[in-house]
């Protein structure tokens, strides 16, 4: 298991949680999620679509975006911390 930080992108909202190395990224990516917006509270999401998340290493150079098949543990180290930011489009939030 990993302890890891996660934030979100204004920086405003910030968790912990621990998850398994062994786990890609798609599979943790609702904990994360669940993390900064417990049971979907206040997500920012405005007219009721689902939206599609980015998950950033931001304890990385270049702050890498995690894709989904990254395997937690190959990309992910104890301490690491995570920013999750909505899918952007230049018509608004990716569906």
């Amino acid at each position: 298991m990993l302890r890891l930080k996660v934030s979100d992108m204004t920086g405003d909202l910030a968790g912990r949680l621990r998850v398994s190395a062994d786990w890609t990224i798609a599979q943790v990516r609702p904990q994360f999620l669940e993390a900064l917006w417990p049971s979907g509270v206040n997500w920012p999401e405005g007219d009721g679509f689902e939206t599609t998340w980015n998950l950033y290493n931001v304890s990385a150079p270049g702050q890498p975006m995690l894709a989904d098949s990254d395997r937690v543990g190959d990309v992910l180290q104890d301490g690491h911390e995570v920013r999750v930011e909505p899918n952007m489009t230049a018509g608004g939030l990716a569906r």
